[in-house]
């Protein structure tokens, strides 16, 4: 276990040729996150064009600076034409997810198994010419625009959708 003033994001492997799988050990807090940054830009030019998977099975608080870094880091692997895909939240952390509405626009998975099979369902359908399959109920698709990083309530205050 990760001394809760410690985190690491440990690159564990390429899936396959379309996802990237990593770990996150401990909290990622304001205090852990330059480790955590440096650690996962040593494995981003590994990354264009694929899903990666950040495994938070092990990971017991998420601060609001560790959701700036998810956040960053979605944003930067949709420059890449890849996407960031979170799965093994603790339900602490997947309650602060939903209340910052990062569902609108980034996929979560309640394991690292299931991104792996949606990941892999992506490419097969998209390697064979047929209809990409159904988001699982469990993982949100991204919703397009600026309005969707604003949480719901201000969005209503700005005329915008739900």
């Amino acid at each position: 276990m990760i001394p809760a003033d410690r985190a690491q994001i440990t690159f564990l492997s390429h899936t396959s040729t379309e996802a990237v799988l990593f770990r996150l050990s401990g909290s990622l807090t304001i205090s852990t996150l330059e480790k955590v940054e440096q650690d996962f830009d040593l494995h981003l030019p590994k990354c264009p064009g694929k899903k990666v998977i950040m495994d938070l099975s092990q990971a017991p608080f998420v601060s609001s600076t560790g959701w700036s870094f998810f956040l960053y880091t979605h944003a930067r692997l949709r420059a890449m034409e890849g996407e960031l895909l979170l799965a093994g939240m603790k339900p602490e952390i997947l309650m602060i997810f939903e209340m910052l509405d990062f569902g609108n626009f980034m996929r979560h998975f309640p394991t690292v198994a299931e991104a792996l099979t949606y990941s892999r369902s992506l490419s097969a359908a998209g390697k064979s010419g047929e209809p990409v399959p159904a988001v699982p109920e469990t993982a949100r698709p991204p919703k397009k625009g600026w309005r969707a990083l604003i949480p719901s309530p201000a969005r209503r205050r700005l005329g915008g959708e739900n």
